[in-house]
């Protein structure tokens, strides 16, 4: 980073927000020092860049760790890498000996990495000790590393889990949790979940650790994933934001069971072509003129992501005119995708 940047930057002591996107290479050196005390969030993005060497790697790592020690009210940590497993990159080394520091008190409450390794070990995993959100998209998720950091986290409520190969169920959450809810003092928090190549078991230790859960966002294309309904069902588990990939009976069928929904999302967008689920036109509209009419008094959203281009799942505009009647409803938005992308290319909203 220019050190006139940082200078200029430096002659503002009640900094507290930091955004820094990296673009290029060579690589510049980090200047930010103990001036820095005031500040509470920082996200690095692109900072690792794929045409780097490992020791401009090990050199970035090292900025990082002075910029983390430097900066002791850090509350928002996120850290994005573009070069896209090429090397070993772990937020231990980040922190480094900080949690093991005699006067240390963790403060971060939000960290989200992208493309970074996870595996902490006491006493680093003190850094977590206050965390509320976890988002992380790792090259190599680990099952054992996952399960560290929830059971040191007591107040989380919110986790994020991105595998790579999101085309295959690679890790299981049911394995991330194991044994956390027979802990002493547990208390479940966990109130918004996110999964992506990851495998939704919900066991009975599973199921205690989401008891308090309000929002679900996974692409339920599985055969698999429809036993998720039907136990959520029979353990009243009444979510108030569905994000799904397909629509389909026991998804209809557990909407019915309760009321209260407030949100509802049809989420294709970045599925693999093999795994863009086949429309179901009757659970469409069971879902549209049944379980979604359910919760009228309560439904503010219907967002609808949908594919197109191979006769895929469709929303039409006398469906969405049927929606627009609920009393509560605020928000309807549809549009349309290609298969394996994230965000829309082809765009109608009604």
């Amino acid at each position: 980073m220019n050190k006139k940047v940082m200078s200029s930057l430096h002659r503002l002591p009640l900094l507290e927000h930091l955004h820094l996107s990296f673009d290029r290479v060579p690589y510049e050196r980090l200047y930010i020092g103990p001036g820095f005390t005031s500040l509470k969030s920082i996200s690095l993005i692109n900072i690792y860049d794929g045409d780097l060497k490992q020791s401009e790697v090990d050199v970035i790592t090292d900025d990082i760790r002075c910029v983390l020690a430097s900066c002791s009210n850090l509350e928002n940590i996120h850290i994005t890498t573009s070069c896209f497993g090429r090397f070993n990159i772990n937020f231990m080394d980040m922190i480094g000996d900080l949690p093991g520091e005699a006067d240390f008190s963790p403060s971060l409450t939000t960290l989200r990495l992208r493309g970074i390794s996870l595996s902490l070990t006491p006493p680093s995993i003190r850094y977590l000790a206050k965390l509320r959100l976890l988002d992380i998209d790792d090259n190599k998720p680990s099952e054992d590393d996952i399960h560290s950091v929830l059971a040191s986290c007591p107040a989380l409520e919110s986790l994020q889990v991105w595998a790579p190969d999101r085309d295959r169920l690679g890790i299981d959450f049911m394995n991330m949790v194991k044994d956390i809810p027979s802990q002493k003092n547990f208390s479940p928090s966990l109130k918004t979940l996110l999964l992506r190549g990851v495998y939704l078991s919900l066991t009975n230790p599973s199921l205690q650790y989401l008891a308090n859960l309000k929002s679900l966002d996974f692409h339920n294309v599985h055969p698999s994933d429809e036993k998720v309904w039907d136990i959520m069902a029979s353990y009243r588990l009444e979510l108030e934001i569905v994000k799904v990939a397909a629509i389909t009976s026991s998804l209809v069928n557990y909407l019915l069971h309760y009321r209260g929904l407030q949100e509802f999302h049809i989420l294709q967008g970045g599925l693999y072509p093999a795994l863009a689920p086949r429309p179901d036109n009757k659970a469409k509209r069971n879902l549209l003129y049944s379980a979604l009419p359910h919760h009228q008094d309560s439904l503010i959203t219907f967002h609808a992501q949908l594919l197109t281009g191979m006769g895929d799942l469709e929303i039409h505009p006398e469906e969405i005119t049927y929606l627009e009647a609920f009393p509560s409803l605020t928000t309807v938005k549809v549009t349309y995708t290609l298969p394996g992308f994230d965000f829309p290319l082809v765009i109608s909203c009604f």
